[in-house]
């Protein structure tokens, strides 16, 4: 069973210490939140802002953040196992001793494909200007 949490405001709380299983949280607010030493295991994070947080010395097993957000945020000796980040936006994510063990980020597909195609078709509009003009 899967508690689900959507919409709250975690501005700056605190969770250090916490122990946090089987969740699921969406639409969320977590922007400089404390997870110091925190255990997180088999949830779901979802459209949530986690700029400023630190998760530095945090558990995490079974994880995944998806379309969420980690502007400057921290993981300092911090173990990541099998957590997925699909999506993610951050400027800093500071990994610094961090261990990772499975850890995956990915992109969707149209992200990742998106410099190509506006590559090919920058290339199709000079050469059909330079094929008219002759």
């Amino acid at each position: 069973m899967t508690l689900r949490v959507t919409a709250i405001d975690f501005i700056e709380q605190n969770f250090q210490h916490t122990h946090y299983e089987g969740m699921h949280f969406s639409d969320a607010d977590f922007s400089n939140a404390q997870f110091q030493y925190a255990t997180l295991k088999n949830i779901t994070f979802e459209h949530i802002n986690f700029s400023g947080a630190s998760f530095d010395y945090a558990y995490f097993e079974q994880v995944q953040f998806k379309n969420c957000q980690f502007d400057d945020a921290t993981f300092h000796e911090a173990l990541l196992q099998d957590v997925q980040f699909h999506d993610v936006t951050y400027k800093e994510l500071a990994l610094h001793d961090a261990t990772l063990r499975h850890v995956s980020f990915a992109q969707p597909a149209i992200k990742r494909l998106l410099p190509i195609i506006i590559t090919v078709v920058i290339i199709m509009l000079i050469w059909q200007v330079l094929f008219q003009s002759l």
